[in-house]
This record gives C-alpha cells, sequence and structure tokens, in this order.
C-alpha cells in the first residue's frame, strides 16, 4: 500500500481516470463489497450531456460506490493514518465523498516507544485523496487515549499536517475540564489549540454545550466548590508543554486575551479576578498505575496550578476584599495572590484600604503582606466577630511604611491584627482634642483582640496639636482616645510663649519614671511614679501628676499628689507638701501638706496647712490659709521674703 500511495499520486497528477477505478476496485482492501451501479436513466439529446453541464467533464464510471471503504495513509513504511467510512461516493479525480467517515491518526509519544492513536468521526465527509484533508460534518467528535474529546458541527482536516481547523462552535472536554469557543486551529490535532473568539474554560465543572443530552439548550449545571469558570473575548491558546513546568509541575499552558475574567466557586462564595490577558498553567494528572509522563494513559482530572492576569486587573472575593493592579499572579498550591504594579497596588475591604507597589495575600494563611512605600488607610476594629454596632467608633487613620502586613481571621471576614515595619508614620484626626495626632516610629503592632496598637522607635516620635512626645514605646487606645508612653520619654506641651511677659512659663516640658498617659479624648495627662514638669519658670515634682490640657492648645491646670515639691527657679524658693494644684493660666499654686506644707527660701522655713503662691512680675506672692499671718512675698532680685 505504501508503494501505491508513492506511485499513485502520479497517476492522480496524470488525470488518468482508470487509474481511480484500479485504486478503488483493486489496489485499496475493501471492507465489504462493491455497490453495483444503480441502472442509468435514458440519456437525453442521444446522450449527449447538455451544453454547460459540469457533469460533462465527468466519466459516468467515477459515480461507482464502495462499502466499507479502507484507506490507509503511510510514509516511509510508517502508518501515519487510516480513513474509512461506511460508504464512498467517488467525486472527481480526486475526492471522495464518505457516510460515517471515520479518520485514525497516529503520533509519536515522546519518551515511550508507543504510538498515541486520535480517532475522528463524523457524520458525512469529503476526502480529498490527493491533498489529503478531509472536511467532516455533522456531530463530529475527536477523541484521544488519554480521555480528551472535542466536539463540533463541522471540522476540516489535514492528515499530512495533523491540524484541525473550524469557523464553528467547538467543545473540547477532558476529565475535569471543558474548553468551548469559536474559530479553531489545532495543530499537531490537540496539542495546540487555538479559539479565536467567546472562550469559556470550566475546570472541575459538569458538562455542557455539544456534549450535554440537550445540545446546551439547558441551563448550565452550577458551580461547585473548586470550581473554575474562564471566559474572555479571545483569541485563546492552549498548549501542550514539551516538559512540566518546574514551579508548578503544570503540563499545558492556556494564553488568553481581550477582557479575560477568572471565577472560581469557593465554600463562601466566588473569587471574580479580571485583566486583559492572562495565562493560566494546567495539569492533567495520569491516572492510577501509569507511568510518569505516558501521555497515553487515563486522565484523573484536570488542576490549574497558577493563574497570571496583565493589564487592567481587579480582584473581588466574596468576604468582601476588592483590589486593583496592573499584574496578578494566584497560585493554587498556596492560595496566594501577588498583586504588582508600577503605578502601584490598592487592596480593599471594607474602609480598610492597602496600597504599595506589591501586595501578597496569602488566602490560607488568612494575611496580606504590603511591601514598597506601603500605606494603609485603617479603621481600628474591636474584637474580632463582635456586631459593628457594638464596637465604639474609631477615627481613621493613615499609616505609612517600607512593609505592612495584615492578619484576617480565619474566614476572612474580620481583622485579627495588622504589624508594619521599617519607617512607620501613623496620622489621623483625634476627636476632643486640638489639631490631628502623628506618630513616627520603627514598628507598629496592632492587635484587635487587645482592641490596641504598640509603636516602638528609637525614640518614637510624636505630635497631637501643639504639643509634642518621644517615648521608646507608645500604646494607642483609639476606641478611649488614648495613648501611653513607656520607657524614657519627655513631653513639649505647647502653651504661651516664653518671654511674653516676665511672669509667663513658656514652654513646659514632662518627663517621670513611669508611663504617661495622654487623653485626647479630654484633654487630660495622666503621669505616675516620679512626674516632673519643667519650664522656664518652675520645676515641679510629684509621686503622680494629672495635668488637664487648653482646648485651644497649652496646659491648663496641674494636680500633683504624693511628695509634692515645687521649685521657683528665679528665686530658688521651694515649696513641699503632699498636695499641689497649679492653675497655669491664673498662674496661681495651691500646696497643701499633712501635717504642714513648707517654703523653704535661703535657710527660711515657713510652715503652714495650705500655701498659695501667685506668680506675679516683681516675683511670688505667698499667702498661708493658716498657721501663718498676713501675705509674704518673694522677690526674685532680691530673693528675699518680705511680710
Amino acid at each position: 500500500m505504501a508503494g501505491w500511495m508513492r506511485h499513485g499520486r502520479q497517476a492522480w497528477a496524470g488525470g488518468a481516470v482508470a487509474a481511480v477505478l484500479v485504486v478503488l476496485h483493486a489496489a485499496v482492501p475493501v471492507r465489504g463489497q462493491v455497490a453495483p451501479p444503480a441502472p442509468a436513466p435514458a440519456p437525453a439529446n442521444g446522450g449527449a450531456p447538455p451544453a454547460g453541464d459540469p457533469a460533462s467533464t465527468v466519466p459516468e464510471a467515477l459515480s461507482s460506490r464502495v462499502v466499507g471503504f479502507f484507506y490507509p495513509h503511510d510514509v516511509d513504511g510508517k502508518r501515519i493514518a487510516i480513513a474509512e467510512g461506511k460508504v464512498a461516493i467517488l467525486r472527481g479525480q480526486d475526492q471522495v465523498d464518505l457516510v460515517e467517515p471515520v479518520f485514525t491518526l497516529f503520533r509519536d509519544v515522546e519518551g515511550s516507544p508507543r504510538r498515541e492513536k486520535i480517532v475522528i468521526r463524523g457524520a458525512t465527509g469529503l476526502y480529498d485523496l490527493r491533498r489529503q484533508r478531509a472536511r467532516l460534518e455533522g456531530r463530529v467528535t475527536v477523541r484521544q487515549e488519554d480521555g480528551t474529546e472535542l466536539g463540533a458541527s463541522a471540522l476540516d482536516l489535514d492528515v499530512q499536517q495533523k491540524r484541525l481547523s473550524t469557523e464553528g462552535r467547538i467543545e473540547l472536554r477532558r476529565p475535569g475540564l471543558i474548553l468551548t469557543g469559536t474559530g479553531l486551529e489545532a495543530s499537531e490535532i490537540l496539542n495546540v489549540i487555538v479559539l479565536r473568539s467567546s472562550v469559556i474554560l470550566n475546570v472541575r465543572g459538569g458538562l455542557g454545550g455539544l456534549f450535554r443530552a440537550d445540545g446546551g439548550a439547558g441551563p448550565a449545571p452550577g458551580g461547585g466548590a473548586g470550581e473554575m469558570v474562564v471566559t474572555c473575548d479571545g483569541p485563546a491558546t492552549l498548549a501542550r508543554l514539551a516538559a512540566p513546568r518546574p514551579e508548578t509541575g503544570a503540563t499545558q499552558e492556556m494564553r488568553l486575551a481581550r477582557s479575560v475574567v477568572v471565577t472560581r466557586h469557593e465554600p463562601a462564595g466566588l473569587m471574580r479576578l479580571s485583566g486583559d490577558a492572562a495565562t493560566i498553567d494546567l495539569c492533567h494528572g495520569a491516572g492510577p498505575g501509569a507511568a510518569e509522563g505516558d501521555a497515553g494513559a487515563p486522565s484523573r482530572g484536570a488542576e490549574v496550578r497558577r493563574a497570571v492576569l496583565t493589564g487592567r486587573v481587579r480582584l473581588v472575593d466574596a468576604q468582601g476584599l476588592g483590589g486593583s493592579a496592573h499584574r496578578l499572579v494566584w497560585s493554587a498550591a498556596e492560595d496566594r495572590l501577588e498583586l504588582s504594579g508600577e503605578s502601584g497596588v490598592r487592596v480593599a475591604r471594607g474602609v480598610h484600604v492597602l496600597e504599595g507597589r506589591q501586595v501578597t495575600l496569602e488566602r490560607r494563611e488568612a494575611r496580606a503582606v504590603c511591601q514598597g512605600d506601603a500605606q494603609m488607610t485603617f479603621v481600628p476594629e474591636g474584637a474580632p466577630g463582635a456586631p459593628v454596632d457594638a464596637r465604639t467608633s474609631a477615627s481613621p487613620w493613615t499609616i505609612r511604611c517600607d512593609e505592612l502586613t495584615l492578619r484576617f481571621t480565619p474566614d476572612l471576614k474580620g481583622m485579627e491584627g495588622v504589624e508594619a515595619d521599617g519607617g512607620v508614620t501613623i496620622a489621623g484626626e483625634v476627636a476632643g482634642a486640638a489639631g490631628s495626632q502623628a506618630a513616627e516610629g520603627d514598628r507598629f503592632v496592632w492587635s484587635g483582640a487587645g482592641r490596641r496598637g504598640l509603636l516602638t522607635g528609637r525614640p518614637v516620635r510624636m505630635t497631637q496639636g501643639a504639643h509634642r512626645m518621644e517615648a521608646a514605646r507608645v500604646v494607642f487606645f483609639p476606641f478611649d482616645q488614648r495613648v501611653v508612653l513607656q520607657g524614657p520619654k519627655r513631653i513639649a506641651l505647647g502653651g504661651d510663649a516664653a518671654g511674653a511677659d516676665a511672669s509667663a512659663e513658656g514652654g513646659i516640658s514632662l518627663t517621670a519614671r513611669g508611663d504617661i498617659a495622654v487623653s485626647a479624648g479630654d484633654g487630660v495627662i495622666e503621669v505616675g511614679d516620679g512626674a516632673q514638669i519643667l519650664s522656664p519658670q518652675t520645676s515641679l515634682e510629684a509621686g503622680r501628676l494629672r495635668i488637664r490640657l487648653a482646648p485651644g492648645g497649652g496646659v491648663e491646670r496641674a494636680l500633683g499628689w504624693e511628695r509634692v515639691r515645687l521649685t521657683d527657679r528665679a528665686s530658688g524658693t521651694a515649696v513641699f507638701g503632699d498636695h499641689l494644684a497649679w492653675d497655669v493660666r491664673a498662674r496661681e499654686f495651691l500646696v497643701e501638706g499633712l501635717p504642714f506644707a513648707c517654703i523653704l527660701q535661703r535657710g527660711v522655713l515657713l510652715q503652714g496647712q495650705a500655701v498659695t503662691l501667685t506668680r506675679q512680675p516683681d516675683g511670688l506672692r505667698c499667702a498661708n490659709r493658716s498657721g501663718l499671718r498676713g501675705r509674704i512675698r518673694i522677690e526674685a532680685p532680691a530673693g528675699r521674703i518680705v511680710p
């Protein structure tokens, strides 16, 4: 037969009609018998065909029929294809009409001695013997040994080049995968598939389209957990890889263009990804007992190992998480989404907005990591799972840093914590306080369960209105509108400008061995364990202090307890007691003691149950409420007490 193929083509090129009959009646193995020709009607016009009739150029013998058509195609002694048909009807010198045609093609498998077999069937077909091309129509199917099946209403086949094409709609099915589209170009049979438009890829989904009993007219089956549906306007290319991709283990790659949408069915709902173009890594595992890389073994199913979307990328999931980027990579093994883009990435969940050059969503680990100029609009939340209306409201913050990590609850609906590292700045409006609040440090950690945040640095620098603060650590309690300074610390309280007049306090600084709590809501500072206030005019020490800030800025008053010591810097006068009340605006001090408050000035000691000092331009005036008579004036320049 191989010899006939080599010499038969010369006969076709020569146009010998007799050679056609020899091929079909003698040289071609026939499974069946030759159908006797039907009786011909009496010819009109004396047997001459009408003028212009195409049949006038076709000999009558070419209308012969062959039952059980069998036509093998060999090259260099190697079987390439077999063409079969229930009935074959000759058309012209090169073509055969086939009823129920079957084309079997053979393909070498790399790395295996066996050959893969592809079977193509149709209702009718037209086979060009010389060009080795066929067109099949009807319910056309293409089946491979690995379980791949393609269906179409019409299909063009190039046997020599192993190419398939059609302008119509096709559906390709593999275990766990359905691919549909319009306009097919497939090389090496189904090794490389190109669809021109209206592409739909369904992974791990139910049957549909041409393979459904209703022919695709009924409703499509509902998606199950883990199912992924990919659509695009096209074109799209599905190609088998020469070797599994090392990073994903993928055996096939699909490239899609124009309005790509990826929808993944999850237990909580749908995750939807969209972009201008996409590349998807697919893997088809071999069935039990099959050798590694055996393409002919039945497949156990399709898996999407990775999806890469580019262009105007958008992300929306069932937990209310949304994002935009120029590039998105979804890795199935880790259930990880990596968003990046030169113009920045934006990810939002409710009121929380995360921006940076790259954002990684570790869905299995329930966290998001933002790197490169990270910025977050953050609204502190209460304990995870608490209803929104039960939480105390807090003002939004803006966090900027080098790297920022969000930790979500296991259901991805709530936020458990935030971690920010490297050049951290926090800014936000403070309810009930003058101006805004801003802080700078090295690392910030927010705990949703503890309803607090910790900012550390060397040191942490913070501003609140006109006040400046420094500390090793700052703890934020946003629901109470309060911050606590820990470690070595210092607060510069904004107040009257120094030198406005001789009795003005000027800038006031505050330090302590213990913690300092600043309540922005009611403008109160609580200081414990070794509190000290310093100003150009006054030095004050106490075991505990409470300072009330003025609404317009500055200090309104201060209260002190336990081992109070008030010192006038100009005169050197010191007042000792157990309780202090300092009205900064009125420039008046009240010191009480049990049993006495004492005034010490250059060796002179005065005692009283309560002592009131008033700062005036010419010095301090002192009035003893009990135990001393009259008023005492402390003259700073002279350094003496005057009755």
